[in-house]
């Protein structure tokens, strides 16, 4: 046991009491005439026709694509010749992100079997909203099978509706960030799971999953996949109402439901309500994380966030695998709302840890009103002032998370495998790598000076791009991840 006379331990609940001092900040406050302006915008939102892109119920063992499709707006099978729905710059404007950011950091997308048009697609998406390029020839797009090689699964139509949604909402987020798509070779949680470990061996930032099945009492067993330190994992949480899906549920990573997103004459200039089929709820099987401090579920409680999923309010998507329906598509789903966030996060360099949302509650838009069904305990189904089970904490307010500069991830983990139980440097390293933000100017200055002083340790840091070898083609994931960065640079 440490005494309290160790003056490392003194030096560390100093930088805690500094980081740690003062109230949260509360969240803007909303004026009675922003929130007429707001209830007026959705009561005169119109429902649209909508289908699933993916089957309604997967079998014991697998996982479905959660991605929704609006079909009023069809003419036989003539698709859009230009879009319609949400483009980059209204996402932009309704969260309030910049136009630039993620200095070239990997999103990865997972999804099952392959959709041989991602690439071209995606290229189609940024030529029209004046992105710049993305292509494997340039280095920002990468697609690989789930072992991380180029045998890619047989095609499917109803996952190419879905590789499409993420790889653009995740372009549209963040433009300057460079994209993996990982091709699980069957939906079983098997081949999903290990897509997730590829995509985050090769260097993923983010990884973006946008589909989820019925708990069963085998999840506990799945949760190593999702378990990335250092890497941010958003998954979608569903689009039948409410009810927990997994791995939205999995502790080890941010939970994503949807809402629905309209333009308002209020001062932000956008309303917000939980979506009617966004998805949440109390799991039955994954316990608590400690970092969630809601009550009433014992145990893990879906979601922690929220962004657009409505169709009804959908975005612009390309897809030209879409079967019968090829060209422009309004879509919708928790599956915009996944890698949207796994974008904007990235885009802003916040912290990858699903305690982040927990501890910086006031820097999301607190959405209030809406519901996705009935429950016993109100708040898991319905929108309030607070956290809720729809919504979580709200959906990202960019002005707010943009001063939210998140610790080098890469140096903290190394501290901490390098250092051990009993090396004292640990305690100080992790006080400097929290990330929290001094309330004033001289508690930062003091906090820097003695996480300066106290010198933690440091791994030596992984090869430069520049100093990787030559790539070996279709190689598996194992020991690819410095390569994978050096094929991927950009210029």
């Amino acid at each position: 046991m440490i005494g309290p006379a160790n003056p490392v331990i003194r030096r560390f609940a100093l930088v805690l009491g500094l980081l740690f001092s003062g109230e949260p900040r509360a969240r803007a406050a909303t004026t009675e005439p922003d929130e007429v302006a707001d209830r007026a915008a959705l009561a005169n939102v119109s429902r649209m026709p909508e289908r699933a892109a993916c089957a309604d119920t997967p079998p014991p063992g697998h996982v479905r694509c959660l991605s929704r499709i609006a079909t009023y707006t069809r003419s036989g099978n003539v698709p859009f010749s230009t879009p319609r729905g949400y483009g980059p710059a209204d996402l932009r404007s309704a969260y309030r992100l910049p136009e630039t950011g993620g200095d070239g950091k990997i999103v990865a997308i997972v999804d099952a079997f392959d959709a041989p048009s991602a690439e071209a697609d995606l290229a189609t998406y940024r030529e029209q909203y004046g992105q710049p390029e993305c292509t494997a020839a340039s280095g920002c797009f990468r697609k690989v099978d789930q072992d991380g090689g180029t045998h890619y699964p047989p095609a499917s139509v109803e996952w190419s509706i879905e590789v499409a949604n993420d790889t653009q909402m995740v372009s549209a987020a963040c433009p300057d960030c460079r994209i993996l798509l990982v091709e699980a070779n069957t939906t079983a949680d098997e081949d999903v799971g290990t897509a997730v470990q590829t995509a985050a061996k090769l260097g993923a930032s983010a990884i973006a999953l946008s589909f989820g099945g019925p708990e069963d009492d085998t999840v506990n067993q799945l949760e190593t996949y999702y378990d990335q330190p250092g890497v941010l994992v958003t998954v979608a949480a569903g689009d039948q109402g409410y009810g927990p899906s997994y791995p939205a549920t999995s502790a080890h990573v941010v939970s994503v439901g949807g809402t629905t997103l309209t333009k308002s004459t209020s001062s932000r200039g956008w309303a917000e309500a939980a979506w009617d089929s966004g998805g949440s709820g109390c799991s039955a099987f994954i316990p608590k994380p400690p970092w969630q401090t809601d009550t009433g579920c014992p145990n893990r409680m879906s979601v922690d966030v929220a962004a657009v999923g409505d169709t009804s309010t959908g975005v612009a998507v390309y897809c030209s695998d879409c079967g019968s329906d090829p060209g422009w598509q309004i879509s919708g789903g928790t599956s915009v709302a996944a890698p949207f966030v796994a974008g904007a996060f990235t885009l802003l360099g916040v912290s990858s840890d699903p305690s982040f949302i927990w501890a910086h509650s006031s820097d999301f838009y607190d959405v209030t009103s809406g519901s996705n069904g009935t429950c016993s305990t109100p708040k898991f189904c319905t929108a309030g002032s607070g956290y809720d089970g729809p919504t979580g904490w709200g959906s990202p307010n960019g002005d707010a998370l943009g001063g939210r500069v998140a610790p080098n991830e890469e140096t903290t983990h190394d501290v901490l495998d390098e250092g051990g139980a009993g090396d004292r440097n640990d305690a100080a390293s992790c006080a400097c790598a929290i990330g929290r933000v001094p309330r004033s100017r001289e508690a930062l200055l003091i906090a820097i000076a003695l996480c300066c002083a106290i010198r933690p340790r440091r791994r030596r840091p992984l090869r430069s791009a520049a100093s990787v070898g030559p790539s070996v083609p279709d190689q598996s994931a194992s020991g690819a991840r410095s390569d994978f960065v050096a094929k991927m640079s950009v210029g």
